[in-house]
């Protein structure tokens, strides 16, 4: 099928692109609609048992309605190519985030290492991209074991 041709006429000709889908199903017109094509052209059938070979290939109503509702869904769940975060984005942000924690009990004055450490939800403090930051610096409190760990937790 070569659907990714899609991509290097949209970027040759600066144009709209669509796919003329001779497959059998929706799964190939529908990764056409991912891949960019505004519009599809697919052969439609009352009877795929009619004689001549396209209308085996062709949709039939049931396939046709299909075809078009998931195509939407597909196009609408693309989005936009420009980043944004929204309301409910930034609450699972708030859930799914993870945080820096005690792997054991640690005494004040400990240097820790990365193997110390766990990262769990839900974050709302250290993050592990920030782990560098952490080893080799010594606590400045007793923590107990699961405990989330502050910046002010570290000389």
């Amino acid at each position: 099928m070569n659907l990714k041709n899609i991509l290097t006429l949209q970027s040759a000709f600066d144009v709209p692109v669509g796919y003329s889908d001779h497959s059998l199903g929706a799964a190939i017109p529908l990764a056409s609609v991912g891949l960019g094509a505004c519009i599809i052209e697919k052969h439609f059938t009352l009877d795929k048992g009619l004689e001549g070979w396209d209308h085996a290939i062709s949709a039939d109503p049931a396939e046709m309605a299909y075809l078009v509702h998931e195509s939407r869904n597909v196009f609408a769940a693309l989005g936009s190519s420009v980043r944004t975060v929204n309301e409910s984005q930034m609450e699972n942000r708030k859930v799914f985030r993870r945080r820096l924690v005690a792997r054991r009990n640690f005494q004040s004055g400990e240097v820790l290492s990365a193997s110390d450490f766990d990262f769990k939800r839900p974050g709302n403090g250290i993050r592990p991209d920030e782990l560098e930051y952490i080893v080799g610096r010594p606590i400045t409190r007793d923590v107990a074991f699961e405990e989330e760990l502050e910046w002010s937790d570290f000389k």
